[in-house]
């Protein structure tokens, strides 16, 4: 349980501009037709969403994009916090695979949402937690986190994905729109 609260919690930090490993990712410049899907470093997670993907999902146009990689190198932290004109409704799009550790993505996914792992039961202020809800037809596995933040994570193949889309939108809007770009970003890793 510590783990998902500290993996939440520099989820967010990063999304702010706390981190100090900080990147200005480009922004591609796009005019007239829709052009074909970018071409996507997995380890660039600025590079899988254009800026008319984010303007249709979230109704603005992307306004900067921050890249940083936390984490120690056990694992591949790819992650971009996707700043539009309306702070609230960025996006945060993070990338996890093998790094320089003996251990992958899918044992890390294997670890947080394994039963057991106490993500039910109180917080340590007494409040009821949620446990993530299984969402069927993504990925080959994905669960939808709720509390401080709305996380929806994605397992596919040696990686995972967390989308984190904000604005003032209901829970159930969230996820729809998580869900649409995990559908736009999962072809691209």
């Amino acid at each position: 349980m510590y783990k998902v609260k500290i993996t939440f919690v520099a989820c967010f930090l990063v999304a702010c501009g706390a981190c100090s490993k900080r990147e200005e990712a480009a922004v591609p410049e796009k005019t007239g037709a829709p052009s074909p899907a970018p071409a996507a470093s997995p380890t660039d997670a600025c590079s899988l969403l254009t800026s008319e993907e984010i303007q249709a999902i979230q109704g603005e146009p992307l306004q900067d994009a921050k890249l940083s990689r936390p984490g120690d190198g056990a694992l591949a932290i790819s992650q971009c916090f996707f700043g539009l004109p309306s702070f609230a409704k960025s996006i945060s799009l993070q990338v996890v695979g093998k790094g320089s550790g003996s251990r992958g993505a899918r044992e890390d996914w294997r670890e947080i949402f394994s039963p057991g792992n106490g993500v039910e039961g109180e917080t340590e202020a007494g409040e009821a937690k949620k446990a993530p809800q299984r969402i069927p037809d993504l990925g080959e596995e994905a669960y939808w986190s709720t509390g401080p933040f709305t996380v929806l994570h994605v397992l596919e193949g040696e990686r995972y994905l967390r989308i984190s889309v904000g604005g003032a939108d209901d829970e159930k809007t969230k996820l729809e729109k998580s869900k649409s770009i995990a559908r736009l970003v999962l072809p691209r890793l």
